[in-house]
C-alpha cells in the first residue's frame, strides 16, 4: 500500500493549500464513511487522500498526460479536459507511489459521478468528496444528514444536486452521472417496494 507520508509530502508540494485541505477532509470523511456502511477504511481513506493529486495539471496538460499514460478520453473529456482529473490522478498514484489495489485504484476513477454497479468503497469516497467538511454549498448539511443513514440515497441527491446546477448552467452532464442517478434510484425503489 501506497507510503501516506510520502503520498502527504506530494500533495503538499503540487496543490494549493485550499486543495489539500479538500483532499485531507475527503480522506477522513471517506473513512468514517466507510466504517459507517461496511467498506474498507484504509482503502476509503487512501483513495479519498490521493482523489484529487493530479489538480495542479491544467486543461491540456491533463490530454498530454493521458495521451502518454495511454488514457482514452471520451468526448466530454476532450471538451473539458479537466473532467480527466480522476483517471490521471489514480494513473499517478499508481506510477508514482506504486499503488497497485484495484479497489483504490477505481475509487478514484470514479469519485466524479460514480458508475451504476459500483461498489460500497467507490460509493464511499464519491459522496466524500461532494460532503467533506470544508464544503459549504447550499445543500451540503442536508447531504450530511442523509449521509447519516443511507449512503444510496445521500449519493443520489448529490447526483441530482450536480446534475441540476449543471443543466440550469448549460453545462454538459456526463453520462455516467445519469446513468448512476437511475440506478440508484432503481435500487432504492426496489429496497421501497420490498417493505
Amino acid at each position: 500500500m501506497t507510503d501516506l507520508h510520502a503520498l502527504d509530502a506530494y500533495l503538499q508540494a503540487h496543490l494549493s493549500p485550499h486543495r489539500y485541505a479538500h483532499c485531507l477532509g475527503t480522506a477522513q470523511c471517506a473513512r468514517e464513511l466507510a466504517l459507517r456502511f461496511g467498506a474498507d477504511a484504509d482503502k476509503a481513506y487512501l483513495a479519498g487522500m490521493a482523489h484529487d493529486m493530479s489538480k495542479w495539471m491544467k486543461g491540456k496538460e491533463y490530454l498530454r498526460y493521458a495521451q502518454e499514460a495511454g488514457i482514452q478520453p471520451d468526448a466530454y473529456q476532450l471538451a473539458n479536459p479537466g473532467l480527466l482529473h480522476a483517471q490521471v490522478s489514480a494513473h499517478l498514484l499508481q506510477t508514482l507511489f506504486g499503488e497497485q489495489d484495484e479497489d483504490v485504484l477505481q475509487a478514484i476513477r470514479l469519485h466524479m459521478g460514480g458508475a451504476p454497479n459500483m461498489r460500497k468503497l467507490d460509493a464511499c469516497v464519491c459522496l466524500a468528496d461532494w460532503i467533506e467538511p470544508g464544503r459549504d454549498f447550499p445543500d451540503v448539511p442536508e447531504l450530511r444528514k442523509l449521509a447519516e443513514r443511507s449512503l444510496e440515497l445521500a449519493l443520489r441527491q448529490a447526483l441530482a444536486t450536480t446534475i441540476i446546477l449543471l443543466l440550469q448552467e448549460g453545462r454538459v452532464v456526463q453520462p455516467n452521472s445519469l446513468d448512476t442517478y437511475n440506478a440508484l434510484t432503481q435500487m432504492l425503489n426496489r429496497k421501497e417496494a420490498l417493505v
